[in-house]
């Protein structure tokens, strides 16, 4: 209680192989909730399927 640390509580919703995964990235400072961001970005880009519906 008298440390506070960057990881989030661990969810019963996750499977021990995920809360593991989490551990791994919040080790790293990385938020998970980013990787639901990252891959809607790539399509979005220039090469997103709007470029081959054109063609």
């Amino acid at each position: 209680m008298m440390v506070h640390e960057p990881v989030p509580p661990p969810e019963p919703d996750l499977s021990p192989e995920e809360l593991a995964l989490l551990q791994e990235v919040a080790e790293r400072g990385y938020t998970p909730k980013r990787t639901v961001a990252e891959p809607d970005e790539a399509p979005g880009g220039p090469a997103g399927t709007s470029n081959g519906n054109e063609d």
